[in-house]
């Protein structure tokens, strides 16, 4: 009706026989009618109209064993926020980059060495989450800037963005697997806060506060139902999507009195598993039904530590001194071939192909045997990786590029340097080996390993300015900052050092860090004040610089736990800085010029 609508009004407001056809008095009116609308089929062409661009929701596709039940529009518990209104559509915008080759193939074992880059795009270099939509066809970003985090979306296929950038504050994302959610999560000063979005228009429809540790790695469950946090304090909590209320909080096992924080958090394919790893080497497991725990595994110490199944049987893990395949009942079955144990960990879809990264390096190993398949160099570093639904790969490297792989025609991408001979380690058991005591030369290599990771070192710490220090070192972590005691200044007066997360940071850098004078001593109160009391309060030096500076104490947010002693550890002064290895969590590297981070070992 509406094409004819559009040829009957361009005939009449022409000239032509057919005006003067349908102005004939000879004729009646239906006659007339129908005569001018055959002119205009006859003597006019038929115009194309272009439909004006609109904007491109991903469709849910739910499963049959997810329930069809909409979320309340109020609900009722006491720990969630009244949802706010539906959110417009939003425009799409025209795509500014070429499309990519047609038809990849997706990644397999047997593809990897066709592996190709179909594209690529600058996102900046203050990306905090990356998550591809259970359709494939795009990919979410969450992207810092001044204080502010934005949900950028860009089109799979071409790279190019599909909306304007949301404003959601969120450092962790996911999608639901039937497409219909997306969760997102913020730890604050304080206060952590969990947000469910509808995929098809954003609008927010579920809100969770509390104060959980820190929210640390967000997963869904198979069906949707629940989804799994990974919090501070040795904590995994599931929530149920429809209600928002805990569903359960599972406990860490851990020895000492320093409650880890959990890093990630897996479902098993079949939902029935869940698995947290928390820092420190912990690996526990536990049955979805009624949150009892299955398995207990000891990984060994990773930074991060990381947990992701292959099948319902077997899943995968980092440690030291590399990652593993272990079955679910706790048996190790293969020690994954690397230089180290990966900074980022992912499986392809089909469970056939397992990913680790760390630092310019990607490694692929088959997940039934724990070959090493193939190694590709990224000259740029990797920061995030994560496979599609369709087995392509997005890559996030440390200049703030995405990447897009897939197995295709082109110029293959560059093989890494071939290992060295494997040499035989123990696996791991349910009890951690106690680490002998660092040698001065070792924690030499250490930090020239560390130095020659930073970027432009020479400026940023210049020479060292002696031979390196083994000392002990007690380390207290805050909500948004960590204190360490047991170093001396280069003047030999015992110092406490602060350091500050920045925004979008987590725990590895941030550009705020201080040195100040330790003055307790034996005999003092273990709290100085009142603020630092147990269980969690700093305690001697770093309970006195928290009594103290009030200022420091509002940066620095709550106490996280109780402080940790490393007994065998060691810092090196120099130039323009220093340097503190602090075992287990990496190279603490302070800048002269105000920024600091944590270099993984």
């Amino acid at each position: 009706m509406l094409r004819g609508t559009l040829r009957f009004h361009q005939c009449c407001n022409s000239p032509g026989w057919a005006r003067r056809i349908a102005s004939s008095p000879l004729l009646p009116a239906l006659l007339v009618g129908w005569l001018t609308v055959l002119a205009c089929r006859l003597g006019t062409p038929t115009p194309t109209a272009t439909p004006p661009p609109t904007a491109t929701p991903i469709p849910p596709t739910p499963t049959t064993a997810i329930s069809p039940t909409p979320l309340p529009a109020e609900p009722t518990p006491t720990t969630l926020q009244t949802p706010e209104a539906a959110l417009p559509a939003l425009p799409t915008l025209p795509p500014d980059t070429p499309a990519v080759p047609p038809q990849p193939s997706v990644i397999t074992p047997d593809v990897v060495s066709k592996l190709v880059e179909l594209g690529k795009v600058a996102v900046g270099d203050n990306v905090a989450g990356l998550a591809w939509s259970p359709d494939g066809r795009t990919l979410a970003l969450v992207v810092w800037s001044n204080g502010t985090s934005l949900l950028h979306l860009y089109e799979a296929d071409t790279l190019s963005k599909i909306h304007p950038p949301l404003e959601v504050q969120a450092e962790r994302l996911t999608f639901s697997p039937n497409g219909q959610w997306l969760a997102t999560s913020r730890s604050g000063l304080g206060e952590d806060r969990l947000e469910i979005r509808r995929a098809d228009d954003w609008s927010l429809v579920q809100t969770v506060e509390g104060f959980f540790y820190g929210i640390h790695a967000l997963a869904f469950s198979p069906d949707g139902r629940l989804l799994a946090l990974a919090n501070g304090n040795a904590t995994v909590r599931l929530i149920e999507i429809e209600t928002g209320l805990i569903q359960h909080e599972l406990k860490i096992p851990y020895q000492g009195t320093h409650p880890p924080l959990v890093q990630d958090v897996a479902f098993s394919p079949n939902g029935s598993l869940v698995a947290g790893a928390a820092y420190g080497g912990a690996v526990q497991l536990w049955r979805v039904g009624d949150g009892s725990p299955a398995v207990t595994v000891q990984t060994g110490v990773a930074q991060p530590n990381l947990v992701a199944f292959l099948a319902p049987d077997r899943f995968v893990t980092t440690g030291s001194p590399t990652a593993r395949i272990w079955s679910v009942d706790g048996t190790p079955m293969a020690e994954l071939p690397g230089p180290g144990s990966p900074s980022v960990l992912t499986v392809a879809p089909g469970e056939r192909l397992v990913l680790g990264a760390r630092r310019d390096r990607v490694d692929f190993w088959d997940s039934t045997t724990g070959a090493l398949i193939r190694s590709v160099t990224v000259p740029t570093g990797v920061r995030q990786a994560q496979f599609g639904p369709d087995g392509r790969l997005a890559l996030l490297d440390e200049a703030g590029t995405l990447h897009l792989w897939a197995a295709g025609q082109g110029d293959p991408l560059p093989d890494a340097p071939p290992l060295p001979a494997p040499t035989p380690s123990p696996m791991p058991t349910s009890t951690p080996t106690p680490t002998a005591p660092i040698q001065a030369e070792d924690l030499s290599h250490l930090f020239a390993s560390a130095w020659q990771k930073l970027t432009q070192p020479d400026e940023r710490l210049g020479q060292p300015l002696g031979p390196p220090v083994v000392a002990e070192i007690i380390v207290h972590r805050f909500r948004k900052g960590m204190m360490v005691e047991g170093v001396n200044s280069t003047e030999g007066r015992p110092v406490i050092l602060v350091a500050i997360y920045g925004d979008g940071w987590d725990i590895f850098g941030g550009t705020e860090w201080y040195m100040l004078d330790a003055d307790w001593q034996p005999g003092q109160p273990e709290y100085p004040c009142p603020e630092t009391s147990p269980p969690d309060g700093p305690r001697r030096g770093m309970g006195q610089v928290w009594c103290q500076y009030d200022e420091l104490r509002q940066r620095l947010g709550e106490p996280m736990v109780d402080s940790r002693q490393v007994d065998s550890a060691g810092y090196q002064h120099y130039q323009t800085g220093l340097m503190v290895w602090i075992p287990g969590q990496g190279i603490l590297a302070l800048s002269g010029q105000g920024l600091w981070e944590m270099v993984l070992e």
